[in-house]
């Protein structure tokens, strides 16, 4: 599902349309559903300085979803990024869990590629 638009709030609609529909199929099929979100800090690379700009826009709506004031039960969110310092720190906090992992060595690559 692609998120990011050239036009104005439409990036924000589709974040919370990701969300809706997602909890849609959980309740359709009485399942959990998860949504898995890779590159999370493209949401936040472009900067800007006014708090008209895109990254202000989806910090927002991210905090809004992420701090339950629409409950989307039974649908976590796994986000993903190379850049964790792209994300904005009020976004750490809302996340339940945050897991850095870091560039495997050698003998850690060796094990993976035996398994």
């Amino acid at each position: 599902e692609k998120v990011m638009s050239v036009w104005h709030a439409m990036s924000e609609r589709n974040v919370r349309a990701l969300f809706e529909k997602s909890y849609q199929l959980r309740c359709d099929h009485d399942r959990p559903a998860a949504i898995c979100w890779d590159e999370f800090d493209a949401l936040y690379a472009r900067g800007g300085n006014g708090r008209d700009d895109i990254q202000y826009r989806m910090q927002k709506i991210m905090q809004s979803v992420l701090s339950g004031d629409i409950v989307y039960e039974g649908v976590p969110l796994f986000a993903l990024t190379n850049e964790p310092h792209m994300i904005p720190i009020p976004i750490y906090r809302r996340f339940g869990r945050v897991m850095l992992v870091t560039a495997l060595d050698g003998e850690d690559r060796r094990q993976l590629m035996q398994h």
